[in-house]
């Protein structure tokens, strides 16, 4: 079995990590656009906190400073944004 390095862990857990929040923050746009279209009485929280959930991503990945997160960040921001033009929308 080949033994991995500590550099090579670090990289590989940061990312495991980035995936994961790309996960997360994909997961919460997704569950607001569901709950658009599905008209609940709720919807408008639950867009917001699906934002929230969305701009949290973005800043634990920040805090990591990795620049190879860089794209990561990109797509958890892009979820949030979308997030809140849902929102901007049920404002309308």
């Amino acid at each position: 079995m080949k033994e991995i390095n500590k550099s090579t862990f670090d990289k590989s857990l940061f990312g495991l990590t980035g995936i994961h929040y790309a996960k997360k923050s994909m997961e919460a746009y997704h569950h607001a656009k569901n709950m658009v279209e599905q008209e609940s009485p709720i919807v408008l929280e639950i867009c917001e906190a699906c934002a929230r959930i969305c701009h949290d991503c973005v800043r634990e990945l920040q805090d990591m400073e990795d620049n190879d997160l860089d794209e990561i960040i990109e797509i958890c921001l892009a979820n949030a944004l979308l997030c809140e033009e849902l929102i901007k929308d049920l404002k309308q």
